[in-house]
């Protein structure tokens, strides 16, 4: 189920008027369009799959009433006073003041003191003021533009990420091969130990696979990206006993081109996949990014994330994803794409890239131009993870072949 609450709770700060009616018109369009939006998938949903959604709703609703109430009952009320109380009270005479007492003047110093303490003097002139700190610069992106967007689309973001949850279950969910692959034994060179600490690349990247490789799924024509190429992968998971010298398991990552289609009678579409694996902790990753040609769907492109947990190593399911990270290099804290993460269902989730115009550009900057990919997961342990995976020159390769495809 997806979160609905900080959708609605955005929507709902964008309002000029926050009276009850008009968060409970917000509510009632956001109800009625879910339900339409759910029952019009195809393959239909069960009634008590759209009976969790409403409920999911419902929840985040009856939250966002109770902070509001909150919220007005520690704010202060005063009523307000009579009318004979707000006239301005008659002034009160002033009262008398003591004659100041006279200071005694102090005594005269030696010369010699007086030459000295002249030094203080000029040393407190010449002692630069302390610098204050000049206010925040106004961001490039206006919060109030995104709340403009949210509302103006009249909680159809809280919709979409249901409507597209709903078919990314179907579209993401069914294996569609084994785990770790042939080609990937052959192929993938193991990369170097590494410390808790995230401060070097280790190794090169791996030799070329096998040519002759099977493809998921109708073959894109003029890929470049037919030849995978392992490109290094690490996935970090917390220790409790030493929060920060965390395990680091290595793995490699697959890049390449690969079609799908978003319904009966609709065209072949191209969509990035990347194919991480891990095997010393039982965990996979198929991370794929398409482009939205949903026009009721407000997001320009889709990350979906479906997690594979096998094997003797594997501990336990991902219960939650963070919005992918982007960085330059491999030891950074990566800038998180403009999107909304949510869950589908045990080891699958999605990823909705805003629409908004400055963002959308941001976003595919970030895609383009940024080498490294930082997941953060949290298991249902609980225990936190981070999977960190390079582009490299088969990811960059094929991400620039799945924009020019899509923008042409």
């Amino acid at each position: 189920m997806a979160d609905f609450h900080p959708i609605l709770a955005r929507a709902i700060a964008g309002l000029t008027d926050k009276s009850p009616e008009a968060r409970r018109a917000v509510y009632d369009r956001a109800r009625a369009a879910l339900l339409s939006q759910l029952r019009s998938l195809d393959p239909p949903l069960s009634e008590a799959d759209i009976t969790r959604e409403r409920l999911s709703l419902d929840e985040a609703v009856s939250r966002i009433e109770a902070e509001i109430a909150l919220a007005e009952a520690i704010e202060p009320s005063f009523p307000p006073l009579p009318a004979d109380e707000r006239r301005d009270p008659a002034p009160l005479p002033e009262p008398e003041r003591a004659p100041p007492e006279p200071r005694p003047s102090p005594a005269p110093a030696p010369a010699a003191e007086q030459i000295f303490d002249e030094r203080p003097a000029i040393r407190e002139e010449a002692v630069p003021t302390r610098p204050r700190v000049a206010p925040p610069r106004a961001r490039g992106v206006n919060p109030g533009h995104v709340r403009t967007a949210v509302v103006g689309a009249g909680v159809a973001l809280a919709v979409a990420v249901i409507a597209g949850a709903a078919y990314y279950v179907n579209k993401i969910n069914p294996p569609p091969e084994p785990t770790v692959r042939p080609r990937a034994e052959a192929s993938g060179q193991p990369p170097a130990e590494q410390s808790g600490k995230i401060s070097e690349r280790a190794g090169a990247e791996a030799t070329a696979s096998s040519q002759g490789a099977p493809q998921r799924g109708p073959a894109v024509p003029g890929a470049a990206s037919d030849v995978a190429v392992a490109q290094r992968a690490v996935l970090y998971i917390e220790v409790p006993d030493a929060p920060q010298q965390p395990r680091t398991v290595p793995g490699r990552v697959f890049w390449r081109l690969d079609s799908d289609t978003v319904g009966q009678g609709q065209p072949v579409e191209t969509i990035v996949r990347a194919t991480v694996e891990i095997p010393d902790a039982g965990l996979a990753l198929d991370f794929t990014i398409r482009r939205n040609t949903d026009q009721a769907f407000p997001a320009s492109h889709i990350i979906g994330m479906r997690f594979t947990t096998t094997g003797e190593a594997a501990s336990d399911t991902v219960r939650e994803v963070g919005v992918p990270q982007f960085k330059t290099d491999e030891g950074e804290r990566g800038a998180p794409l403009s999107a909304i993460s949510s869950a589908l269902g045990e080891n699958l989730f999605v990823a909705a890239l805003s629409n908004v115009q400055v963002e959308a550009d941001r976003n595919l900057d970030l895609l383009q131009t940024r080498p490294w990919i930082d997941l953060p997961i949290r298991f249902a342990s609980g225990r936190r993870g981070i999977i960190t995976f390079e582009k490299g020159v088969s990811g960059s390769q094929t991400i620039a072949d799945a924009l020019a495809r899509w923008r042409g």
